[in-house]
């Protein structure tokens, strides 16, 4: 059961990925999330502090870092480990738009 959640929970955050790269706000605090799963326990976490207007990427970054550095700490605290087993989807440069392939689909009007 607890592995099946897993497995819907990265499809979730798989789409919220997507999201945050088409319409980036908080950026590190969407990719730097969590699925921690122990016995039966299974949690998504995407947490932090919102960064204020004209913070940089890095300052985000750090931020970002920062904060789940505390989480971490208290799931292996709660658990005795803290693996994340949450899977960021590749950046395909789409910056999460639905882009088909149309590389093959014949041109309206003809060529």
């Amino acid at each position: 059961y607890a592995d099946k959640a897993v497995e819907a929970l990265n499809a979730g955050f798989a789409q919220n990925v997507s999201y945050i790269r088409q319409y980036p706000f908080g950026t590190e605090k969407v990719l730097n999330g969590r699925i921690f799963k122990n016995g039966n326990y299974v949690a998504l976490i995407i947490a932090g502090q919102t960064a204020e207007e004209g913070t940089t990427a890095e300052q985000e970054a750090k931020m970002a870092e920062e904060d789940y550095e505390k989480i971490d700490g208290v799931w292996e605290e709660l658990f005795g480990e803290a693996k994340n087993l949450a899977v960021v989807p590749e950046d395909d440069g789409s910056n999460g738009a639905l882009l088909p392939d149309d590389g093959n689909a014949p041109l309206v009007g003809g060529n």
